[in-house]
């Protein structure tokens, strides 16, 4: 009234939780000992903001080291443009979301979410970055592109899966880009550390190479859009003339890399590593009493009562206990 205007909104904050278990009750002889099973689930999210802002980029000489065995999904017998069903893998957070499960292009990408990307030729595939309504929660592209197996003598094409320690592998072997199999094999894997959510994409020995400036490709982080400054995090060559250990922040969602120059001075030499690193909210442990424990600031101390203890295991997580 009298002219005086008003409103009045809510917004509803959900905090991070963080839960701590000791483990089970152990009977123990006098004079023994156990390791305490504690486990932690939960805590802050350190902050995060969005895939563009949140993940830290650094680009690092490297060394290759081909994956054998693993699972095969694809081979010579495919068209390479094909997308797997959902493959199973152990938990891991990608844009602050936790995975249990992907799916794998045959064109350099893996995808997350409940619904597949589109396969090839649907409009704007194999482009996982700058592609519109793709219809997944996010890719990591180490080299969308449009790929076709090698043909090159020696070549054994494969695309396959596999986990080494806490490091989920996907990895391309012996493949060309499009049209080019009979004079260009390389291979290249996208790696995610379940222990710390580190992505990265690692790049192998060009043994064959034709310079060309079809189908470059995309490499880099998306998240449910395309929108460069939230839901993209991607690279863009400095120059034509500088390798791959040298390239730069995408400024846009088509942004490809250069790979149509001079080998190896403007492509990528072998063990070339591109890491993106989420930001990390320290957990720290207590547990008390300190009598009969080894430690009392790590998660699985070992025991040593010589009478009946209740031992507490308190965990810290930011701002959450």
């Amino acid at each position: 009234s009298n002219g005086t205007c008003s409103a009045t909104d809510m917004v509803n904050i959900t905090t991070g939780t963080l839960t701590a278990n000791a483990g089970p009750d152990v009977t123990l002889c006098a004079g023994s000992s156990t390791t305490l099973a504690g486990s932690v689930t939960g805590g802050g999210s350190a902050a995060w903001v969005n895939i563009h802002n949140s993940y830290t980029f650094s680009q690092s000489a490297g060394t290759w080291a081909a994956m054998t065995g693993g699972t095969t999904l694809f081979n010579t017998t495919t068209t390479m443009d094909e997308i797997t069903a959902q493959v199973t893998i152990p938990q891991f957070k990608f844009n602050n979301i936790t995975y249990t499960s992907v799916y794998v292009s045959s064109n350099g990408f893996i995808s997350f979410g409940a619904t597949a990307p589109p396969v090839y030729p649907t409009a704007g595939y194999p482009n996982p970055i700058s592609v519109v309504g793709a219809g997944t929660e996010g890719s990591i592209s180490a080299f969308g592109a449009d790929i076709d197996a090698s043909s090159v003598t020696g070549a054994t094409p494969l695309v396959s899966a596999g986990l080494i320690g806490s490091k989920i592998y996907f990895q391309w072997a012996d493949v060309s880009r499009y049209s080019l199999g009979a004079t260009e094999r390389f291979s290249f894997q996208i790696i995610l550390d379940t222990a710390t959510n580190v992505i990265q994409t690692k790049y192998g020995p060009i043994l064959n190479y034709t310079i060309s400036g079809v189908y470059q490709p995309e490499v880099g982080l998306r998240g449910m859009t395309n929108t460069e400054a939230t839901d993209v995090n991607n690279r863009q060559p400095a120059s034509t003339t500088v390798p791959w250990l040298s390239s730069m922040n995408g400024t846009a969602n088509t942004n490809t890399m250069y790979f149509d120059g001079t080998y190896p001075s403007a492509i990528w030499a072998s063990g070339t590593t591109y890491t993106w690193t989420p930001p990390v909210a320290s957990t720290t442990y207590s547990w008390a009493p300190a009598t009969g424990l080894s430690s009392t600031t790590i998660l699985t101390p070992t025991a040593s009562p010589t009478v009946t203890t209740t031992y507490t295991l308190t965990a810290t997580s930011g701002s959450c206990t």
